[in-house]
């Protein structure tokens, strides 16, 4: 997100897209349908954007003040929805059990699909190229599950770069927001993405 252009999103990709979404969400098309309506879209390039599911209150007031401090957005996922698919951001935190476990696996099936270079040219019915190269969906996730000991061994693991994947406490707040706002105040976000271990 390093130019100040506006990026558009037009129909022909949100076409592309449909057909993947529905793979992980069936029960979604009406709302996709409805987006297409829309036609392009402009998102202006500088808006930085935090996406969460997150049913701690005090966090989420301080991720707002965050974002209020650095001029980003917050964006509000929807429990059982592919809001975490569907949503650019710059970096994500995420409560797994709000989210929803069909929710989380559909997302960790998504990375799988675009981050496998095996996988790729993504081809159409007709053997039209839709997607030459992986997508690569490596964007910070900090994962704040309200049992976070038990669920590392109940949900799957994204599958994002080394680096990119952060299990904090929710009850360690101050530790969250520090994270979030390195990675909204940096460049480009690629250097912190890159210095950023698990915890």
């Amino acid at each position: 997100m390093a130019n100040s252009k506006a990026k558009r999103f037009r129909s022909t990709e949100v076409s592309t897209c449909t057909s993947s979404f529905l793979r992980y969400f069936p029960t979604v098309e009406p709302e996709i349908e409805r987006c297409k309506v829309r036609g392009c879209t402009d998102v202006p390039q500088a808006c930085r954007r935090i996406f969460v599911v997150l049913q701690n209150i005090e966090l989420v007031g301080t991720l707002l003040d965050v974002a209020r401090d650095v001029g980003a957005q917050v964006f509000f996922g929807e429990p059982d929805s592919p809001d975490i698919i569907a949503v650019p951001s710059d970096i994500q935190v995420v409560d797994r059990n709000l989210l929803g476990e069909e929710a989380w696996n559909a997302y960790c099936s998504y990375l799988d699909e675009v981050n496998d270079d095996a996988a790729y040219p993504l081809l159409d019915e007709a053997g039209e190229v839709l997607i030459r190269e992986p997508l690569r969906e490596d964007v910070p996730i900090i994962i704040v599950d309200s049992n976070l000991p038990q669920s590392i061994n109940k949900f799957t693991k994204p599958n994002k770069p080394e680096g990119c994947v952060h299990y904090i406490s929710p009850w360690l707040p101050d530790l969250v927001v520090e994270k979030v706002r390195e990675v909204l105040t940096s460049q480009d976000g690629q250097d912190v993405k890159s210095n950023m271990s698990l915890r």
